[in-house]
């Protein structure tokens, strides 16, 4: 991974000597106007090379520090050398360990996107296609954070973006793309400077954000003049904040311009200015061009960097006025010398202030009690997890930074651990003054899944026959109480049926029962000839009390009654909530049967017979 590979060189160029006690704390208030401004090209897609330049730089301690070069060809570190002298940079110079030219490592993208109608419907599709693909290529893998703000008329961020997708950190690969893909021309005006200063409060915060930040950004920079004041935006201030020597360490802007469809006066040079005084680049594409190849050349300007790694030797603590210099092929890349300033150590060894469980990503964040030797801190090697059974926990990335004054390292874990009590134990973690981090295991809890969860996972075929077996005798004993109910199956006429669906019941003749004849056709559409004695009435329904019964939820108990009176026969309706239907019309009082009448209720059709 970039960070292993990062902490091996950094173990391979630096001897021992230089990690002794030291007494120096760089002080970058001094630096934030010595670096030159990488001044990017001007034009659609231009790609001429500045040269090697530095765009951030970091002091770990009183001899650890690390200069972010951005170049447009290979480099070399034969061909840099550094110098810590007494002011006079002459013949007292103590020399520096210069170490090899390593992968930057993480870093923080973060991209501003103007939603303003001033971008075109063409230049937002590749805007969007292209960050889609910056972040599937160069963030998604890695340790690296990714944020999307939109702006126009408001600044979306945070939860105001609401559907429309603001993602910060970038730990759900599937949410990023969508907020990615969400991207969309809506807004009349620009809140460009408001935007900027999201950006750069974002850049500047803490949380275990990488060391290495850049803000990347797509826009005409006119600013709404509701937005404005005196007629202008503040940009020193934002300068002030995004320069090298700021609390950030420096964070480039890289612009894509693309030009106004009127004179915006000094915003357009303001956007220009911030973007190449931060140490980034701008390029500048005409109104409704393609951007496409202007984003090619960012993202190589963005992702060519490289980390220069320097320790400087213990030079004790009268040290006082010293000061770095930088030299590439003998030319000064400082234009000035880095003013340092001694440091006051307590002598106390480093330990582990607390263990907090990560938001949003599956790890730990470990905080100790000052700095810690970076090439150590940052080696995952040295870092063992393991869980209350005493297995181990893989990690598969650990990003060291320092924040307010003490050393934080980031654990990433490669798996989602699950809930209980783990142990976390430092190998050969140690300060800048050698002095060791403690071995003995710290405790710590972690929520994750239910310890029931790995069983489900290891034994799911276990789970699954269980579950099939389960099923099955439900299945038979749901069978079984439906064949009891309805009085099992039978056989009538080669048809095979419930032997409830329906129940004849016979009334003895007498002198004056009358004989009724019926079609009965029932719920599985057979139909067969009935012929009942009648005596007075017969009784239609749901209840086996009935003349006739049905097993049919849509009819009632007493559904209806035909009634005989001297040679006629006669229905009547017994106030049900389904109705009954003579020839398709519903009754509402007694009606004469004719032959051929067709009585419905429920899901069951009787037609008369006069005989």
């Amino acid at each position: 991974m970039a960070l292993e590979r990062r902490a091996e060189a950094a173990r391979r160029g630096s001897p021992k000597a230089a990690r002794r006690p030291a007494a120096l704390v760089a002080a970058l208030a001094a630096f934030a106007l010595c670096l030159p401004m990488a001044a990017g090209a001007t034009g659609a897609g231009a790609t001429a090379a500045d040269g090697p330049a530095i765009e951030q730089i970091h002091v770990d301690g009183p001899n650890e520090i690390r200069a972010y070069i951005r170049a447009d060809g290979p480099i070399s570190p034969d061909s840099f050398t550094a110098a810590m002298g007494d002011g006079r940079l002459a013949s007292d110079v103590v020399a520096m360990d210069v170490e090899a030219l390593a992968d930057p490592g993480a870093c923080m993208y973060i991209f501003l996107v103007d939603v303003s109608k001033s971008v075109s419907q063409e230049q937002m599709d590749t805007a969007r296609r292209a960050i889609g693909e910056f972040y599937e290529g160069s963030v998604r893998q890695g340790l690296d954070r990714f944020a999307l703000i939109p702006f126009g008329d408001i600044v979306y961020y945070g939860a105001e973006y609401g559907r429309r997708g603001f993602l910060a950190g970038g730990e759900d690969p599937d949410e990023a793309m969508a907020a990615i893909g969400r991207l969309d021309r809506s807004d009349s005006q620009t809140a460009f400077y408001s935007a900027v200063s999201r950006a750069v409060e974002l850049a500047s915060g803490g949380g275990g954000l990488p060391e290495r930040k850049a803000i990347i950004v797509l826009s005409d920079g006119d600013e709404d003049p509701r937005y404005k004041e005196n007629d202008n935006w503040p940009y020193e201030d934002i300068e002030a904040k995004l320069k090298i020597g700021s609390e950030a360490g420096g964070v480039p802007v890289y612009s894509i311009g693309l030009s106004p469809r009127f004179d915006i006066g000094a915003d357009w040079d303001n956007f220009q200015r911030m973007s190449k005084a931060s140490g980034g680049r701008f390029w500048e594409v005409p109104l409704g061009a393609d951007i496409g190849e202007a984003f090619d050349a960012l993202k190589a300007s963005v992702l060519g960097v490289s980390v220069l790694r320097l320790t400087a030797p213990d030079l004790g603590a009268d040290a006082a006025g010293y000061s770095l210099s930088i030299k590439r092929d003998g030319a000064d890349v400082l234009p000035a010398p880095l003013p340092i300033e001694p440091s006051e150590e307590d002598g106390a060894d480093p330990e582990v202030g607390s263990v907090e469980q990560l938001e949003g990503r599956e790890g730990i964040r470990v905080r100790f009690s000052e700095r810690l030797d970076p090439s150590l801190a940052g080696d995952m090697a040295n870092y063992l997890v393991n869980d209350a059974g005493g297995a181990s926990v893989a990690v598969k990335g650990v990003q060291y930074a320092v924040e307010d004054g003490a050393g934080c390292s980031e654990l990433i874990f490669e798996d989602r651990p699950y809930s209980g009590a783990y142990t976390l134990s430092l190998l050969g973690l140690a300060d800048y003054a050698g002095r060791s981090v403690s071995d003995v295991p710290v405790p710590f809890e972690y929520e994750g899944e239910a310890v029931a969860m790995k069983y489900l996972r290891d034994y799911w075929w276990a789970v699954l026959i269980v579950a099939i077996a389960a099923i099955a005798l439900i299945a038979l004993r749901v069978s079984y109480s439906v064949l009891r109910k309805r009085k099992g199956l039978v056989k009538i006429e080669g048809k095979v049926g419930f032997g409830d669906a329906v129940e004849f019941r016979h009334e003895f003749e007498t002198p004056e029962t009358k004989r009724l004849c019926l079609i009965v056709t029932d719920t599985r559409g057979d139909a067969q000839k009935v012929e009942l004695d009648v005596n007075k009435s017969a009784f239609v329904g749901r209840s086996k009390t009935n003349n006739l019964s049905f097993d049919d939820d849509s009819m009632s108990r007493q559904h209806f009654v035909i009634e005989a009176d001297g040679d006629a026969f006669f229905v009547t309706d017994l106030q049900t909530t389904n109705g009954t239907f003579l020839n398709g019309v519903r009754l509402s009082g007694k009606r004469r049967l004719e032959h051929n009448d067709v009585i419905t209720a429920g899901r069951e059709k009787f037609v008369f017979k006069a005989t």
